[in-house]
């Protein structure tokens, strides 16, 4: 192959390479806001289902708690209805009771994720080389309705925190 030619394709795969990188990485503020409306998403989206499961009955009362965002920040939905006793050997639930927490942490680390062991935990890489964990909890009676309920709730949030981290790609606007 002649010089020309391999310095002629050498030039057009760099083209090709600028134009297929991937979005630029979002700031810090713009990750926040993102995982931000995706809790809030969560809690819209689960009001839209209390009609069909009566343990989403306070729905509303849930609570969003924003820790730290600047530099080690936190996100957090809690919702509690009919806890009776909690301990080391499970939950007791008053009927129709559930408990339901989403914990999101950026940036974060492996070891993040450990130290929260009960909680269902991942870590997830971003296009700027940071990271970010996410932690949900759904516990319900362990009855056919409770168990009907776990996977509504499991299913809503999980399309959330899917749509979370495609904004947070760049896949999706």
């Amino acid at each position: 192959m002649n010089v020309s030619l391999l310095l002629a394709l050498t030039l057009l795969l760099n083209a090709v390479t600028v134009v297929a990188d991937p979005i630029l990485a979002l700031s810090d503020e713009e990750n926040y806001q993102i995982m931000q409306k995706a809790l809030y998403g969560i809690r819209a989206s689960l009001q839209e289902a209390k009609k069909e499961f009566p343990q989403l009955a306070q729905i509303d009362n849930a609570t969003i708690k924003i820790d730290g965002l600047r530099d080690t920040g936190r996100i957090r939905l809690d919702y509690e209805k009919g806890v009776l006793k909690e301990n080391m050997s499970g939950v007791t639930f008053s009927e129709n009771g559930c408990d339901i927490v989403v914990q999101i942490k950026y940036p974060a680390t492996q070891a993040d994720v450990e130290m929260r062991p009960r909680l269902n935990g991942n870590l997830f890489s971003l296009n700027d080389e940071k990271s970010y964990a996410v932690w949900s909890l759904v516990r319900a009676q362990d009855n056919e309705t409770g168990r009907a309920f776990k996977a509504r709730v499991d299913t809503i949030i999980g399309y959330h925190l899917k749509l979370m981290h495609a904004k947070l790609k760049g896949i999706i606007k």
